[in-house]
């Protein structure tokens, strides 16, 4: 599911681009459809660079949206995010800290 996810981020197709690199996608609950399902937050510079991170998912009913300040603190982490080098990112998949998700 996230990665169909990522691959529809990636094509272009999101439900907002809120600046920064940070992009609002749904998700459908399995056997349901988006409106009731998911909502994840998304850094994501672009296609040619191949990383997408995942920073926060809600379920919509429990959730409306995220608040004017969580999202200027997502904004700043996806920035960061972003632009992290290869090498501190490479260590950062060997430490646990960031899971990458396979084909």
């Amino acid at each position: 599911m996230l990665r169909e996810c990522a691959l529809d981020i990636a094509a272009g197709r999101v439900e907002a681009s809120l600046g920064g690199y940070l992009f609002k996608k749904r998700i459908a609950r399995p056997g349901q459809g988006k409106i009731g399902g998911y909502r994840v937050i998304v850094a994501f510079k672009s296609p040619e660079d191949w990383r997408l991170f995942f920073l926060y998912g809600f379920p919509k009913n429990s959730v409306s949206n995220i608040s004017a300040d969580d999202e200027h603190l997502l904004r700043i982490i996806a920035q960061k995010y972003v632009s992290i080098h290869d090498d501190v990112f490479r260590r950062t998949l060997e430490n646990g800290d960031l899971i990458e998700l396979s084909e």
